[in-house]
């Protein structure tokens, strides 16, 4: 697909060549080969130009040599200026049918021009690096062929082959690699790194000195094969799978709501004629970072609203959850390749666990906005394992909790115990409040492909007048647009402006909000729709609702959205306002007036900043007192003793105000005692407020 060439001294050699992706499909038992290099319908695009970077992208299929295909994907070249290495980002997309088709391998292939005398190099623990020759020698065994693997998180072989169809002679392990390989020969040298290369394994990086063949294992072939089939064939509504039901029952899983359509995405570099691999192989795993006060994140109005001073007892809690989400992560299911830094949901108080394998419970995908939570914790902190997290998680719920094509491409599933495996799938999971930070402070363009899916949705959604949830769907489409917009994606600024309109009709004179707003994309036309009753104002609050109307609001300087956004901030003080019904039941989400408060604490901090009114920052520090999710320390126990050492856990409690019924509704919906409470989705909830917590209570302190 590409020939590429260094320049050494004032000369320019032939370097690498016959770029290509490949993907091995297991389907009925036989494996098929697809090779990107074979679709002749691939289209090549400069997605971006400047003096010091441009990125061609690449959209094709892999094909069989029969002319199936397989696997659309998304290359990113980009291109650096003055820098002898090229990044690629590489997407792809399952289209497969999960109880048929199994992926057995998806590998980058290149082919290197090194000259004679072949040296073969591999990035092992922390900068160590293990070389050898390739030993051709008439009287010596001719080990032509080396691959690293990672088989999980704490593992991975160094082995050689004489003849792949021969057994592997042992070589080196250890414990997480480095990620890299390097070819290098009397001519020159190349080198491919694979970031986070022990965390979303397994990984494999491959060597052919004989032909020069450089393969990078994204998934690679020596693993078992990637299986997305749903966890069970039922749905267990009590455990809060969709669709929830208080009946003692389960459902038949509808296969129609499976992992068609889901992505993975990898970053990788290749680099020509790098005298030093592994240490940039390290600059590309740790590079240099910016960092600001959080008074000029407020002044860039990055984030709505903002805090340009900190709360000492909130931000010693703000590190306290990150030391949790972290430890959870990294040691409780954020590594692997499709488990990659996605959140557990609940923890199990009595066995001392994270409870993944319990239904809906399982997986916090990103309902809670734990994306935009953790981008904002790192605004306030400048903590680099917060941004670690954030970039990761964007990552994850940006591909493997949302759909890119079939039948719900531009929706994200809820949380499940395998991501995509419950049957409730919306634009609000999917959407990018949060996940666009990313390109902004990384310069990550593979959400835009996300934008592009949803931006289509819409027009399926959405092709004449409409009636739309005015709590959830409204500001999935007004983030998906202001990014769009912005972007120069879409161009939409005059149906943004209609949208604004539409929503501060859509708030009464008190400050309730409509339930329903009436949206035609063709036209680009709003309207507000009294007539729809009222709306919950959960799905509102904990789902970037506040967010995306405060930032229309400042975006398009919008007074009379910004009015009625500051009325519904007035409306959510009032106590003892939400006595719901759910199913004829009480809900558990709406009883306490400080989780009233709670979930309204980025709008009273929008209010706040639009009014000045101290009476808000009052409001919101009386009830903060008893507003928390709770962390304590736990013993790491070794031979049944406690080894001295300590992990972070969540503290099992109810809101301090809540009735005291609502024990049993709570043990009645977690028939499993103590199992898969909602710490981590409180605290995503939380970290995503966090920014208006800190400007009213430091504000309240004047």
């Amino acid at each position: 697909m590409t020939e590429i060439e260094s320049l050494v001294g004032r000369r320019w050699r032939p370097r690498a060549g016959e770029l290509d992706l490949a993907m091995d499909v297991q389907r009925d038992g036989v494996t098929t080969r697809h090779l990107a290099s074979r679709d002749e319908t691939r289209t090549i695009e400069v997605e971006s130009e400047g003096p010091l970077r441009a990125c061609v992208v690449l959209r094709g299929l892999h094909r069989a040599e029969g002319g199936q295909t397989f696997g659309p994907y998304t290359l990113r070249l980009t291109i650096l200026a003055d820098q002898p290495r090229l990044i690629l980002t590489h997407s792809i997309v399952f289209d497969g049918q999960p109880e048929r088709d199994f992926v057995r391998s998806s590998e980058v292939l290149l082919r290197a021009t090194v000259g004679v005398k072949p040296t073969m190099g591999f990035g092992c623990d922390d900068g160590a690096e293990t070389r050898f020759d390739r030993q051709r020698a008439g009287w010596a065994p001719d080990f032509r062929h080396a691959e690293l693997f990672q088989d999980s998180p704490t593992h991975w072989r160094l082995s050689r082959w004489v003849d792949p169809d021969r057994r592997e002679v042992f070589t080196a392990e250890g414990l997480q690699a480095d990620g890299w390989m390097e070819l290098a020969g009397d001519d020159g040298r190349v080198a491919a790194v694979v970031p986070e290369f022990a965390r979303q394994h397994p990984k494999a990086l491959r060597i052919d000195a004989a032909t020069g063949l450089l393969t990078a294992g994204l998934y690679p072939a020596r693993a078992p094969r990637l299986d997305l089939q749903r966890y069970s064939d039922v749905v267990y509504p009590m455990t809060y799978e969709a669709p929830c039901t208080w009946k003692d029952e389960v459902i038949p899983f509808d296969a129609k709501f499976n992992a068609h359509g889901i992505r993975k995405t990898h970053d990788l570099a290749f680099l020509f004629d790098e005298m030093n691999p592994a240490s940039a192989a390290r600059r590309i795993n740790r590079p240099l970072r910016l960092e600001w006060p959080p008074a000029h994140t407020a002044r860039t109005g990055v984030v709505v609203p903002a805090s340009g001073a900190l709360d000492a007892a909130w931000t010693a809690r703000t590190h306290r959850y990150l030391d949790l989400l972290v430890d959870a992560a990294t040691h409780d299911g954020g590594t692997g390749y499709l488990d990659y830094f996605d959140l557990p949901m609940g923890y199990n108080t009595v066995e001392g666990r994270w409870t993944h394998d319990y239904g809906g419970h399982g997986y916090i995908n990103d309902e809670a906005m734990p994306c935009l939570g953790l981008w904002q914790a790192y605004l306030l902190t400048g903590r680099l394992d917060a941004l670690d997290l954030a970039k990761a998680m964007t990552r994850h719920n940006a591909d493997i909790d949302s759909h890119h094509l079939g039948p719900f491409a531009g929706y994200g599933s809820r949380h499940n115990v395998n991501h995509w495996g419950d049957m409730c799938k919306e634009p609000r999971i999917a959407q990018p409040i949060g996940k666009r930070l990313i390109f902004y402070l990384t310069g990550d363009r593979s959400v835009h492909d996300l934008v592009r899916v949803m931006l289509a949705r819409f027009e399926r959604d959405i092709p004449a007048p409409t009636k739309l949830g005015t709590t959830a769907y409204i500001p999935a489409l007004v983030a998906t647009l202001l990014f769009a917009e912005e972007t120069g994606l879409w161009p939409c600024a005059d149906w943004l402006g209609r949208l604004a309109d539409a929503i501060a009709d859509s708030v009464d004179v008190e400050g309730s909000m409509y339930a329903l707003t009436e949206a035609d994309m063709k036209a680009r036309s709003a309207r507000a729709l009294p007539d729809s009753g009222h709306q919950d104002y959960r799905m509102f609050s904990c789902f970037g609702g506040p967010q995306a109307f405060a930032e229309l609001a400042e975006r398009l300087d919008h007074g009379r959205l910004r009015e009625a956004l500051v009325r519904m901030a007035r409306y959510r003080m009032r106590p003892h306002l939400e006595r719901a019904q759910y199913e004829g039941r009480e809900s558990l989400h709406v009883m306490a007036d400080s989780l009233n408060v709670f979930r309204s604490l980025d709008l009273l901090g929008y209010a706040h900043q639009v009014t000045g009114d101290e009476a808000i920052a009052r409001h919101v520090k009386r009830l903060t007192r008893t507003i928390r999710v709770e962390v304590e320390e736990q013993p790491v126990l070794r031979f049944g003793k406690p080894s001295g050492r300590t992990r972070p856990k969540p503290v099992e409690s109810r809101w301090p105000d809540d009735p005291p019924e609502i024990e049993a509704l709570i043990r009645q919906y977690r028939p499993i005692p103590h199992a898969a409470g909602g710490q981590l989705f409180e605290m995503a909830v939380y970290l995503h407020k966090m920014q208006a917590i800190m400007r009213l209570c430091a504000k309240s302190k004047r």
